[in-house]
Order: structure tokens, then C-alpha cells, then sequence
């Protein structure tokens, strides 16, 4: 008579991981690769054991994991980091480990110690998409652990994954150890990127809003004629006005380091002009001012914003004069329509 095998159906958390490189480590030399995977097994069930890992089998160079809950996964995922990482310090390069981690909420079959279902095929796609020494997360391990662990989280946008239908939203963990959470942006150093943020119309008629644009927009200009500065296109920069992204998020996605962000109010010839430097990873004010001018002053505020900026993030004094391009008007008036022409153009379609 045939025995029954045991299966059960449960919510579960489940982590993939893998060795970056371990084929390629075993092909130059397979003693001291095999002996580094000695390492990193006895690394990661020590952590597995102190969150309540269920280790379900080994990969050969990883492991297939699972956790009761969303919060112990994370935790054994940046616990495993943290160690792999401290290991590496006190080794060379070719004995230093490299390790990719993948999570994934869902719905699993448990049946004769192993685990099936869709819960670990997400599993197993999204661990492949982490960074070298990074944890890559579903949304559904996101949504209960947000707000309850230190370390920041960002978006890596909807991905599809291999032979899962649709596509799956990511996120990775940003582990403050980990070299490859430092963004660069082309060549320059992020520290020299910047992002100006379509600018709030605080104005009472929102008509108004062309003018907040372009002068948003005219900043914009202003900093990208500054080679030692990398300035995000508006096209991508203006894709986050009227959104609700928070500015760590902003930064990550578009590899800067500083946002500009602010607001206009206009009121008959007068105007009221704020504008804050941001440092996106941390939110850290860097510089504000508030202008109270007349439109008569609209080309000196904008000057005066752009160059404080390149001072503040370039550490020398730069002076910028709008009036010195040729073809510039000073009629505010000209200016005023200029802007609007310009907003009209921006809202074109393809139609």
C-alpha cells in the first residue's frame, strides 16, 4: 500500500540566495573556490538559525529558505550581508564572497520537506535582479516591513520577471556597507548631479501655473550650462510634478544626489519666490531662501538662485548673469509670454 505524502498549502516568506561569479571562481581555481563556499554556508546557517530560517535545500551555491514572516526574512538578509561583508574586509579579493538575496511573500505547497508553488518561482526570479552584495524584495515583503527596519528602501520599478505572468514591482534594501548603493552619474560624482522639481504654483489663479514652470524651468537651464554639473532633462525631472514620491525615491531613480525643489506665488507685479536645496539621500536642507520681488527682479532671482546653488554644491563662488545671452529680452511683459508660449508648447501630443 502506497504512503500518503503529507502536502500543505501556507503563506510563507521566501529567500533565494546565490553566490555572484561561483562557476567562474571554480574554473580558475577549484580548491580555493570550493573552500569558500565552506565559508559562506557556515556563514548563512549560523544566520538562518538566528531568525528562525527553515533551511529547505541548498542550490550548490546558494540556498532556498524559508521564513514564518516577512520582518525575520529581512532581517536575516541584512544579518547575512552584514556578515558576508565583515568577512571580506579581512580577506583578499579572491577570497572575499559575493552574494545576491531574493524575498518573496506568497503562497506555497509544502510537501515532503520540500516547497513548491508560485511563492518560490517569484522567489527564485527576483533574487537574480538583487545587487552584488544587495537585497532585492517583492512588494508584498515591502508592504510589512516598511517603516520597521533602519535602513532605507527604494523603488526598483515594475520588472518583468522570467516565466511569471505580468510584471512584479521591486525593491531593494540600501545597506549603507554596500559599494554599489553609491550612485554615479555619467562620469561625474553624484555629489555633482542635481534634479530640479517642477516648481508649486502657490499662486490664487492657478492659471498661473505656466509661470511657475518656467521658471523652474529657466533654473534648470541656468545649472545645466555648468560643465562641472550633471542636470537631470526636465522630461525626466518634471515626470514627478503633481506625484506623491518622496525625494530619497526621486534621487534613487534618477541617480542624483540633490533635488532642487520649490514654490511660486505670483500676485498682479509682485512675486514671492522659494526654493530649497535638498540632499535626496538623507533630506537634508543644504540651502533655502525665500525672494520677495517684483517681476522687474525676475531675471536677478533666478541668477541669484542658480548661483547660490553652484556655489553651494561646486564649493567655489560662481556668479551668473541671465542678461549676458544673447537674444535674452528685459521686458517682463516679452518674458511673461515667453513663458506661457512655452507651457503651451510643453502640453503638446503627438496629436
Amino acid at each position: 500500500m502506497e504512503q500518503m505524502v503529507q502536502t500543505e498549502r501556507k503563506l510563507a516568506a521566501i529567500m533565494f540566495t546565490d553566490m555572484v561569479s561561483f562557476s567562474e571562481a571554480v574554473d580558475q581555481n577549484e580548491a580555493q573556490a570550493l573552500q569558500r563556499l565552506d565559508t559562506h554556508n557556515e556563514i548563512l546557517r549560523a544566520e538562518f538559525q538566528k531568525f528562525n530560517g527553515k533551511e529547505i535545500k541548498s542550490t550548490g551555491d546558494g540556498f532556498l529558505v524559508q521564513f514564518y514572516n516577512s520582518l525575520d526574512s529581512v532581517k536575516a538578509a541584512i544579518s547575512i550581508q552584514k556578515a558576508i561583508d565583515l568577512h571580506n574586509t579581512h580577506k583578499d579579493s579572491k577570497e572575499q564572497i559575493q552574494l545576491r538575496i531574493g524575498l518573496h511573500l506568497g503562497d506555497v505547497e509544502e510537501k515532503d520537506g520540500d516547497v513548491l508553488g508560485e511563492g518560490v518561482n517569484i522567489a527564485a526570479r527576483i533574487e537574480p535582479l538583487a545587487d552584488t552584495g544587495g537585497i532585492c524584495i517583492s512588494k508584498q515583503i515591502y508592504d510589512q516591513i516598511n517603516n520597521k527596519i533602519k535602513y532605507d528602501i527604494q523603488s526598483r520599478g515594475h520588472k518583468k520577471l522570467k516565466n511569471i505572468s505580468g510584471t512584479k514591482e521591486l525593491y531593494q534594501i540600501l545597506l549603507p556597507w554596500q559599494k554599489s548603493s553609491q550612485h554615479t552619474v555619467g562620469e561625474l560624482k553624484v555629489e555633482n548631479s542635481i534634479a530640479v522639481l517642477a516648481f508649486d504654483n502657490m499662486s490664487a489663479d492657478k492659471e498661473n501655473e505656466y509661470f511657475s514652470d518656467g521658471i523652474s524651468e529657466e533654473i534648470l537651464n541656468l545649472l545645466a550650462k555648468e560643465k562641472d554639473l550633471k542636470v537631470i532633462s526636465r522630461t525626466s525631472s518634471f515626470t514627478y510634478k503633481d506625484k506623491n514620491v518622496s525625494l530619497k525615491q526621486i534621487g534613487y531613480e534618477l541617480g542624483v544626489e540633490n533635488v532642487l525643489e520649490g514654490s511660486v506665488r505670483k500676485a498682479g507685479n509682485k512675486v514671492r519666490i522659494t526654493a530649497q536645496l535638498i540632499r535626496a539621500s538623507d533630506d537634508f536642507h543644504l540651502w533655502s531662501e525665500t525672494y520677495d520681488r517684483t517681476l522687474d527682479d525676475i531675471f536677478a532671482i533666478q541668477d541669484e538662485i542658480a548661483s547660490n546653488i553652484l556655489t553651494g554644491l561646486l564649493n567655489r563662488l560662481i556668479t551668473i548673469n541671465t542678461m549676458e545671452d544673447a537674444g535674452k529680452t528685459q521686458n517682463v511683459d516679452a518674458y511673461n509670454l515667453y513663458l506661457e508660449g512655452r507651457h503651451h508648447w510643453n502640453q503638446r501630443t503627438k496629436e
